[in-house]
C-alpha cells in the first residue's frame, strides 16, 4: 500500500471509482456529494493561483 497522499483529481476519480462500483447505494450518493465539494475546492483554488 502505497503511503503518498492522493491529488484532488486523483480524490476525485476515486470517487467516480467507487460510485462505478457501488451504484446509487447511500455510498454511492455519499461519495457523488464528495466529487461536488473537492470540484468546488479545485475551481477556487484555480481561481487563487490565477489571481
Amino acid at each position: 500500500m502505497k503511503n503518498e497522499l492522493m491529488t484532488i483529481d486523483e480524490a476525485i476519480q476515486h470517487c467516480k471509482d467507487v460510485i462505478t462500483k457501488v451504484g446509487c447505494n447511500e455510498c454511492g450518493m455519499q461519495h457523488r456529494q464528495l466529487i461536488e465539494w473537492l470540484e468546488e475546492l479545485k475551481s477556487y483554488r484555480e481561481r487563487e493561483v490565477n489571481k
